[in-house]
């Protein structure tokens, strides 16, 4: 197993000067604190969004000479931003199209400037560094400090939101603080580890948001399976094993509707709490411009539509601007080349990651990769700029195939080594 100590978040493509190195550190934990959406209830993200690029935009000038190589190596993602901002030319909101997809270069750039900066222990620690802070300050908005603490059907929100924001937020940080717990070696630590787990396993129960508490399981029991070795891994794949058995054993014998009551059982309805009258009305859009689509990010904000989003809100609320499934939202706004094009920046990430060397990095990339993608598929995520999803999608895979590229061996040939030169003869 390889030990991945958590130090406070600093590159590990260090640079000549330490105090650089910290300043990238600070400014990396505030893109994730920006992009996690915490604050934007509290009117912060406009201010946010200023401190970032006024950092940024300068900081991917100087660093160009590494930087430009580090985006090509993985090109495959760059079909899907291209893209978008080639249908400027045929959107129904021009305006809105170009806008967004600035932001979208700028969002694939810092990912892939943080994952080759970082690599993946970096993005580990910062993970639990900028999203823990949002979450202890949900802890303190139980006070009801910045109101409404809880969401109108009881779950808790802290400082974002809506529930189901924060409940992803817990996920990644307890998968990724399993990833240090079981990376440590003295018991001390691992129980402080243990601790900080349980009292974000305690917020994610608050948020009532199925959706991440049953990714959350299945991610942190998939890491621990993959990461266990001996007997205990044999174990616990049997009694998983004999669970799963009985299970379907009472299923049969009861005569269990299994798919209605499943569903009910976890607060949800045969429409996945709306999502599939969301999907359908998405599938209908997609027929009146099915080459093309509408443009990138312009169905919210198109006059041709206002109608429809203005019945959407009021079914669903006035702050769903989403179809809530990544190929759908794609599929309306880019047609099927804008499916292709996210099934490749989605795909070559599952590459870049699987490539990646060995050990409990590689695996708990997988499994982040596993719940940020199935986000994404009951959310309004990955395809927009300025985002958690596509920002770590991004820099998973930029840190892997960094990583990839580390590993190989150095090839040592005449065709690839100069010869030494001639020492001169002075007469």
């Amino acid at each position: 197993m390889t030990y991945t100590m958590y130090n406070m978040p600093r590159p590990v493509l260090a640079s000549r000067h330490k105090t650089l190195d910290w300043v990238d550190g600070a400014a990396a934990v505030f893109v994730v604190i920006w992009v996690s959406e915490a604050f934007a209830r509290l009117g912060l993200n406009t201010f946010f969004t200023v401190m970032v690029y006024a950092y940024f935009v300068p900081r991917f000038y100087f660093a160009a000479r590494w930087l430009f190589p580090a985006v090509l190596r993985i090109w495959p993602m760059l079909l899907y931003p291209a893209l978008c901002m080639v249908s400027v030319a045929w959107s129904l909101v021009p305006q809105i199209s170009f806008v967004a997809a600035i932001q979208l270069w700028f969002t694939l750039c810092l990912g892939v400037f943080l994952g080759h900066r970082f690599r993946l222990s970096g993005l580990a620690a910062l993970i639990v560094t900028g999203l823990g802070l949002t979450i202890l300050l949900s802890l303190v908005n139980l006070t009801n400090l910045w109101p409404p603490a809880f969401g109108p059907d009881g779950g808790f929100q802290g400082i974002y939101t809506n529930k189901n924001a924060l409940g992803q937020r817990c996920a990644l940080v307890i998968l990724t603080g399993a990833l240090f717990f079981v990376s440590q070696r003295a018991a001390a630590v691992r129980w402080a580890w243990c601790g900080w787990l349980v009292c974000v396993a305690a917020v994610l129960t608050l948020t009532q948001s199925i959706t991440a508490i049953v990714l959350c399981v299945l991610a942190v029991g998939g890491f621990a399976l993959a990461t266990l070795r001996g007997p205990a891994f044999t174990g616990l794949t049997i009694i998983l094993c004999c669970l799963v058995a009985s299970g379907l054993v009472a299923v049969w014998s009861l005569d269990i509707a299994l798919i209605e009551d499943g569903l009910a059982a976890l607060g949800k309805t045969s429409t996945l709490t709306g999502r599939t009258l969301l999907w359908e009305i998405a599938m209908n859009r997609a027929q009146d411009r099915p080459l093309l689509g509408v443009g990138y990010m312009a169905y919210w904000s198109a006059p041709e539509f206002a109608q429809d989003v203005s019945i959407i809100n009021g079914l669903y609320g006035a702050t769903v601007e989403a179809f809530h499934n990544v190929f759908l939202e794609t599929l309306v706004m880019l047609g099927p080349f804008g499916v292709v094009s996210m099934a490749a920046l989605i795909g070559f990430s599952m590459r870049a990651i699987w490539r990646a060397p060995k050990g409990s990095l590689r695996t708990w990339a997988l499994a982040l990769f596993a719940v940020l993608i199935f986000s994404a598929m009951l959310g309004s995520s990955l395809y927009r700029p300025h985002e958690l999803t596509l920002l770590m999608v991004v820099a998973l895979a930029a840190a892997c195939a960094a990583a990839s590229e580390a590993a190989l061996p150095v090839a040592r040939s005449s065709e690839t080594t100069p010869r030494p030169m001639p020492p001169k003869v002075q007469s």
